[in-house]
């Protein structure tokens, strides 16, 4: 069964970038181990405007998401997005579907 959320990101200003990846090293981690494998079957910007910018995430199922979240190359990226978030004052809003 696939595992899906949505999550929407919420800027103050528009001129403030919303956060990626830090190197193309990780994304292409991420389309290598997770898309060409298939157990990323979809990530989606599905709306962005000025102040927002939503995605939706399809994992093959909840274990393919755990490997993803927990991958030893990615989740050193979750406090830097955290603390980039934070500080631009970002909201970010996570649904699961």
């Amino acid at each position: 069964m696939t595992y899906s959320f949505e999550k929407t990101s919420v800027r103050p200003d528009p001129n403030i970038p919303f956060w990626t990846w830090s190197t193309t090293e990780i994304s292409n981690h991420i389309t290598n181990a997770y898309i060409n494998t298939g157990k990323l079957e979809s990530l989606n910007i599905i709306e962005e405007h000025e102040f927002l910018e939503k995605k939706t995430y399809i994992f093959k199922d909840k274990p393919s998401f755990n490997e993803f979240n927990t991958d030893p190359l990615i989740s050193p990226e979750w406090p830097k997005r955290n603390k980039y978030n934070a500080d631009n004052n970002i909201v970010v809003i996570r649904t699961e579907l």
